[in-house]
């Protein structure tokens, strides 16, 4: 994200909800933030560069992501395409994809292998302390284009406006979900040398009428030495009530089973802004994370 800040101030790019708007969707390719010059977006907001390079008539990454997966799979890609949508879709488990593909599991674990070790085009993300799996799309574009366009390509070929409305106004929840690697990224930033192990955590529990219940926290930290436990929250939201956030966040971490009885636990919420920031509560030490400290914290670090 740090190199991507750097591109971007040099692109006349300099508001931070901008350039995390644009990391959210080209990651930290180089090749995009290329784009942007060659197309004389410098100094643009988001929505600009967004509209320009997608729904324009005849936009220059409209038919980015079919180009290059068309000459990795050849006759064979639909299926992958497929498996892809339903990935992009928020289907992150083998059964989940099968579910939302209307197919048996054993139809497509040997695509899904394909995608991960041989196209190397998604991957596993594994839970913090508990080991449960996930997958997900590396490519930041790809996951883009499949989650928006793959399902509607012609309704989007058309430029027709309720897609393009119902895309843009589900943007701020796409880059909700990247903010939370964001953040992540940026802890040690924030906590320098404090954590070894920094991730995602996700898990269920059995409520009072046995029903399975899931649950998840964005980011956790773990200090082994100190025994210190950072359990962090991300919302793409301004004036965040950070009591709100915490009460939840508190109630969900008592189901992380790590050094229980005698951890210290830390809490950090990551948000726009905040109605008030909090320093303390319940006890446990309390970080409220703006825009503005996640601004200083990559300068520190150019």
């Amino acid at each position: 994200f740090k190199s991507v800040f750097q591109m971007c101030k040099e692109l006349g790019i300099s508001n931070v909800e901008d350039v995390i708007k644009l990391y959210s969707v080209f990651g930290g390719f180089p090749k995009y933030y290329v784009t942007i010059e060659d197309e004389n977006l410098q100094g643009e907001n988001f929505q600009k560069i967004i509209d320009n390079l997608f729904f324009s008539i005849n936009a220059v990454l409209e038919d980015e992501v079919n180009q290059i997966l068309s000459l990795e799979f050849g006759k064979r890609s639909g299926i992958y395409y497929d498996i892809l949508c339903a990935i992009a879709n928020g289907n992150t488990k083998i059964s989940e994809i099968a579910s939302f593909l209307r197919k048996k599991e054993t139809a497509i674990t040997r695509q899904i292998d394909e995608l991960k070790n041989y196209f190397e085009i998604i991957d596993v993300e594994e839970s913090l302390i508990n080991k449960k799996k996930m997958l997900y799309i590396k490519h930041p574009v790809m996951n883009f284009w499949f989650r928006y366009f793959y399902k509607n390509l012609s309704a989007f070929k058309r430029r027709e406006e309720w897609l393009i409305r119902k895309i843009k106004n589900d943007l701020n929840t796409y880059i909700g979900r990247r903010f939370e690697r964001i953040c992540t990224e940026l802890i040690p930033a924030l906590f320098p040398k404090k954590y070894q192990q920094i991730g995602k955590w996700w898990g269920f529990y059995r409520d009072e009428d046995n029903k399975r219940k899931t649950m998840e926290i964005d980011i956790v930290a773990l200090n082994d030495q100190t025994k210190e436990i950072l359990f962090a929250e991300c919302k793409w939201k301004e004036n965040v009530n950070a009591e709100e956030i915490l009460n939840k966040l508190k109630e969900n971490a008592k189901h992380v089973n790590w050094l229980n009885n005698e951890r210290k636990e830390l809490y950090a919420i990551f948000a726009k802004s905040f109605k008030k920031k909090i320093k303390e509560f319940n006890g446990s030490p309390v970080y409220c994370f703006d825009l503005k400290d996640l601004e200083k914290a990559v300068k520190r670090k150019i």
